[in-house]
C-alpha cells in the first residue's frame, strides 16, 4: 500500500451498510436492491482490511457480503426463508465447511485447532456463500438473470467515466478519494499506456470486469436481446444500435492493455460464436478440462514452465515472461510443500508458504495454488466445481445452437465468464462477490426449470432439424 488510509475508508467501509439499507428501503424490487449493492459496493468501496483478532477480517469483501446480508434480513427476511439446499449446492457447501476439515486435519499445530477452524469457516461463508446463497434465492428464472446481464451493463457504463479519467491521467482516484493506492503503481503502465484500476484491488480485476461487460453486450446484441438504446433529451426521442454499446466495450477492453483481457475476451468470443456456428459444446467443455489438467500438472511438477517462458517472451516480450517465470518460480515450492499435506492442505495462518531464506518468504499469485496449498486437493476441487458446476449443467442442457435465442443469451454468456474467471485464476487471485453472485443466479433458475423450461422455443426463422434437442428426458431436477 503506497501511502496512508484518511477518514474516508472507515466511513465508506462501514457506513456502505447504511447504503445498502437505504436502497432495499427505497428500491420496490428486492432484487434490484441486491443487485445494485452488490456492484456499486465493488466498484467504489475502498481496499483496505482491518485486521480482528480471532474473527474474520473486516475488509472490502467482508463488509459487502456482510453488509448486504444485513440489509436482505431487514427488509426482506422472508426471502432467505425460500432457502433449500439442493445437489447443485454441493460444492458450495463442502467449499464453506473444507476451513474446518483443513484445520482439525492440523490440530496440534500452534493456533490451529476447532476455533480457527470455525473462524476460517465463518469467513468461507461470508466472503463466499453469502453473494452464491443469495444470487440463488434472488434469481430464479431466464429473466431474472436478463437484469442481472442488465446490472452488469449498467455498473459498466457508470464506471467508464472513471476508467477514461484514469486512461488519460493514471491510475489516482482511489488515492485521491481514500489516501492511498491500492496496489504497486509501478504495474500500472504497460505498453506505453495507462492501465486503470480505478477503485479495484489491481488493474487486472478491473481489466477482466471491462472484458465480463464486453462479452455481455456483444452476446446479448447477437442473440436480438437487446437491439436498439432508446431514450430522450430536451423533449427529442433518440435512439441508437445496441451493436455500438457491444463495440464500445470491446474497444475499452483493448485500451484496458491487459493482456490476460485481450486473452479472456478473445477465448469468450470464440467459444460463443464457434460454438453456436459449428453447432458442438465440445469447445467450451475442453476448457472446463484446462483447470484441473493444468493444477494437476503443475501440482506434480509436470508443466513445461521453461518452454511456457519461452513461448511467452516471443509473445509479448521479455519483462512480461520474466513475471510470469518468478511466479513458476514461487509455484514450485508452494506446490511442494502443499503435497506434504495433498487432501486438506496446510489449512491457516500462512502455513503453506515457504522461507526462502534472508528475510523472504514465498508468493501466491494465483487463486489455485493459494487454495491448494492451504485446503489441499479436496478444498481445490470444492472450489472449482463450486464456480464451474452452473456452467457445466448449462452445457449439459442446451445444445449450442441454442446459446443464441434470447431467454438464454444471458445464461450462455454468463457461463462462458464463470469459465473464464476460473481459467483466470490459475494466474491471478482475484476474488469478486459479482461472480459468485453469477453462479447462485444460474443455479437459482437451474432449480426453477419446470417452470421457464416450457416457454423457450428456437426461432422459427431458424427450424431445428430433429437432433438439435436433447432426448426428452423431463427437465433437469436440482432436487
Amino acid at each position: 500500500m503506497e501511502g496512508s488510509a484518511n477518514i474516508l475508508v472507515p466511513i465508506a467501509l462501514f457506513g456502505c451498510v447504511i447504503g445498502f439499507l437505504a436502497l432495499f428501503a427505497v428500491l420496490k424490487n428486492p432484487r434490484h436492491a441486491l443487485l445494485y449493492s452488490f456492484i456499486s459496493a465493488w466498484l467504489f468501496l475502498p481496499n483496505f482490511t482491518y485486521e480482528i483478532e480471532g474473527l474474520p477480517d473486516y475488509s472490502k469483501l467482508f463488509a459487502t457480503c456482510f453488509g448486504i446480508l444485513l440489509a436482505v434480513f431487514v427488509f426482506d427476511f422472508k426471502r432467505m426463508l425460500t432457502i433449500r439446499p439442493k445437489w447443485i449446492d454441493i460444492p458450495m457447501i463442502l467449499w464453506v465447511l473444507v476451513p474446518f476439515g483443513s484445520s482439525i486435519t492440523n490440530f496440534g499445530f500452534n493456533r490451529i485447532g476447532l476455533w480457527d477452524g470455525m473462524s476460517e469457516s465463518l469467513d468461507q461463508l461470508v466472503l463466499w456463500g453469502i453473494p452464491y446463497f443469495l444470487g440463488r434465492v434472488y434469481f430464479t428464472n431466464w429473466d431474472d438473470l436478463k437484469d442481472l446481464a442488465t446490472g452488469f451493463l449498467v455498473g459498466g457504463a457508470v464506471y467508464t467515466p472513471f476508467i477514461l479519467f484514469e486512461m488519460r491521467f493514471s491510475p489516482q482516484l482511489h488515492r485521491l478519494v481514500y489516501g492511498f493506492h491500492q496496489h504497486k503503481f509501478e504495474q500500472t503502465s504497460r505498453f506505453g499506456m495507462w492501465r486503470p484500476m480505478i477503485f479495484m484491488q489491481h488493474g487486472l480485476m478491473a481489466a477482466f470486469w471491462v472484458m465480463a461487460i464486453a462479452l455481455i453486450a456483444v452476446w446479448l446484441w447477437r442473440s436480438g436481446t437487446y437491439e436498439r438504446i432508446k431514450f430522450s433529451l430536451f423533449n427529442r426521442d433518440f435512439s441508437f444500435s445496441f451493436g455500438y454499446v457491444a463495440a464500445f466495450f470491446v474497444g475499452l477492453t483493448i485500451l484496458m492493455v491487459s493482456v490476460n483481457a485481450w486473452v479472456w475476451m478473445l477465448t469468450g468470443l470464440s467459444v460463443l460464436f464457434a460454438s453456436q456456428i459449428f453447432r458442438t459444446r465440445w469447445i467450451i467443455v475442453l476448457l472446463f478440462c484446462i483447470v484441473p489438467l493444468y493444477a494437476f500438472l503443475q501440482g506434480s511438477n509436470m508443466w513445461p514452465t521453461e518452454l511456457s517462458v519461452d513461448f511467452m517472451t516471443g509473445l509479448i516480450g521479455e519483462e512480461r515472461a520474466q513475471s510470469l517465470e518468478y511466479r513458476y518460480f514461487n509455484e514450485e515450492y508452494l506446490t511442494e510443500r502443499a503435497r506434504e499435506q495433498p487432501i486438506f492442505g496446510w489449512a491457516g495462518w500462512d502455513r503453506q508458504h515457504v522461507d526462502l531464506g534472508w528475510g523472504n518468504r514465498t508468493v501466491a499469485d494465483s487463486m489455485w495454488v493459494t487454495f491448494f496449498g492451504k485446503f489441499g486437493s479436496f478444498g481445490f476441487l470444492a472450489l472449482v466445481f463450486s464456480i464451474l458446476l452452473p456452467a457445466i449443467v448449462f452445457v449439459s442442457r442446451y445444445r449450442a445452437n441454442m446459446w443464441s435465442h434470447p431467454k438464454l443469451a444471458p445464461a450462455a454468456v454468463f457461463s462462458v465468464i464463470l469459465v473464464l474467471y476460473m481459467l483466470d485464476g490459475l494466474l491471478n487471485n482475484m476474488i469478486n462477490p459479482l461472480y459468485m453472485v453469477t453462479a447462485g443466479a444460474l443455479m437459482g433458475a437451474y432449480g426453477n426449470l419446470p417452470a421457464v423450461d416450457a416457454s423457450i422455443e428456437l426461432p422459427s426463422a431458424k427450424p431445428p432439424k430433429n437432433d438439435d434437442f436433447e432426448t426428452p428426458r423431463g427437465v433437469v431436477s436440482a432436487d
